[in-house]
């Protein structure tokens, strides 16, 4: 067979073997997101079967047969198990359009034209991350057999209250100078008291509300004192399609210039294409659970449910994510969401750079300072 018929052959069968697997995988995992983490629906081994014979069909592969081993090595690739489910809630309609991987990569290519007149350094992405006031793991290590389980924290309502950070990074993976907080108050603002005593570092916009979640005022705010002393005339903002920060009155009040632009992302597809989401915010998050539980372990003398705690600690995260070492953890979501179209080396985490715990002494030269 020459090469010429063995291409032919090639492209009547939709690629080879290993290609089709992946796309076999890929649809696969799209439509478990789709039906867990949107529909909330109840998947079972069945399900994935019928998924994978689905798509296989589609790709000429008559003779595909979704083997418990190929469905227990997607599960584990993954991290899917069988769970028993604690809570049922009722099936409501949506008129929502629920967006898959393809459909949220298909927009952003739609885009491509609009995102190519952009350098690097003037697309900008932000989204928000909310962290509860007092974080309680669901698990405990207890006696074995006890009736009741029970856990003591220092007030219930920390454990549901949460309190917002609005980060901005770039493309060419610099973390801006300032972020947004807002802090959860009773009376939507600070106390006169309150405002005397706090110590605001110099890369936080702090902002209070009832709810601790961002809302119209503070979005303005964001864009005022967080975005605009920042950038210059031309640049490129990627948000999500959140109503009170997709309206583009609100932005041209703040951004009269033409160069200056709003990308919103399409509904339901910023866990496919939130660059934020695929990379910043999950070591955000890891940084924010070693410091707790550096806390913890070492009995620390100070109150982690504190105003003034909320704002060192982010500050601190802040600062450290800011680093060049981890420009290409930031770019990695963007090259994720096909934003842009670069490739880069494999990032540095925070458990690496931040938490070196077994090095006793600090690296610097002529520090003899312990790490602990």
């Amino acid at each position: 067979m020459t090469y010429i018929t063995r291409f032919r052959e090639y492209i009547k069968n939709s690629g080879i073997r290993a290609e089709k697997l992946e796309k076999i995988k890929e649809f696969m995992l799209d439509e478990f997101y789709k039906k867990r983490a949107i529909k909330k629906e109840a998947v079972h081994g069945i399900d994935s079967e019928i998924y994978a014979i689905q798509k296989a069909r589609k790709l000429n592969w008559d003779t595909c047969k979704a083997s418990q081993s190929f469905i227990k090595t997607f599960k584990k690739e993954n991290r899917i198990s069988s769970r028993r489910y604690n809570k049922l809630i009722t099936r409501t309609s949506s008129s929502r359009k629920v967006s898959s991987l393809e459909d949220a990569q298909n927009c952003v290519e739609s885009k491509r034209p609009l995102i190519s007149i952009y350098s690097s350094r003037e697309i900008l992405n932000s989204d928000h991350c909310s962290f509860h006031q007092e974080h309680v793991p669901p698990r405990t290590l207890s006696y074995t057999g006890e009736r009741t389980t029970e856990v003591a924290v220092k007030k219930k309502n920390n454990t549901t209250h949460s309190y917002t950070v609005q980060p901005v990074t770039s493309a060419d993976g610099r973390l801006l100078d300032k972020f947004l907080l807002i802090l959860q108050e009773k009376d939507d603002q600070f106390g006169k008291r309150v405002q005397k005593d706090l110590v605001v570092s110099p890369n936080v916009v702090i902002q209070a509300s009832k709810s601790g979640r961002s809302s119209d005022e503070k979005h303005r705010t964001f864009l005022n004192e967080v975005v605009r002393p920042l950038v210059s005339k031309k640049f490129l903002l990627l948000l999500d399609s959140w109503k009170t920060q997709a309206n583009l009155k609100k932005f041209r009040a703040v951004f009269p210039n033409q160069d200056s632009q709003l990308l919103i992302f399409p509904e339901e597809s910023t866990g496919h294409i939130q660059t934020q989401d695929l990379s910043l915010f999950r070591s955000w998050r890891f940084i924010h659970k070693e410091i707790e539980h550096y806390t913890h372990i070492n009995r620390t003398e100070i109150t982690i449910t504190d105003r003034q705690c909320y704002i060192n600690i982010q500050s601190v995260i802040h600062n450290q994510l800011s680093a060049s070492q981890f420009e290409n953890l930031i770019k990695s979501g963007l090259i994720r969401a096909r934003i842009i179209n670069e490739t880069s080396e494999e990032p540095e985490k925070p458990k690496d750079v931040c938490f070196k715990f077994y090095d006793l002494y600090c690296f610097i030269t002529n520090c003899d300072e312990r790490t602990l």
